[in-house]
């Protein structure tokens, strides 16, 4: 299963992210491509605004389209 980001949730709409442990109802923890929106989290990563960073989150099954692996 493949799973692409959707508009305005954490990772960068569009892409591909990998799960990387599955969580039940809770969703999943993802790995993917996130953009750096805001200066504390530039600030703490040590990165600028805009910065598109290698990144792992826990997100909502409804934050991804899924497709199917051909």
């Amino acid at each position: 299963m493949k799973y692409i980001a959707k508009s305005n949730t954490w990772f960068k709409s569009g892409t591909e992210c990998k799960l990387i442990d599955y969580c039940g109802d809770a969703g999943g923890i993802f790995e993917g491509i996130h953009i750096i929106e805001d200066m504390i989290d530039a600030q703490n990563r040590n990165v600028k605004i805009g910065d598109e960073i290698l990144d792992q989150e826990l997100c909502q099954w409804d934050e991804f389209e899924e497709v199917e692996d051909v």
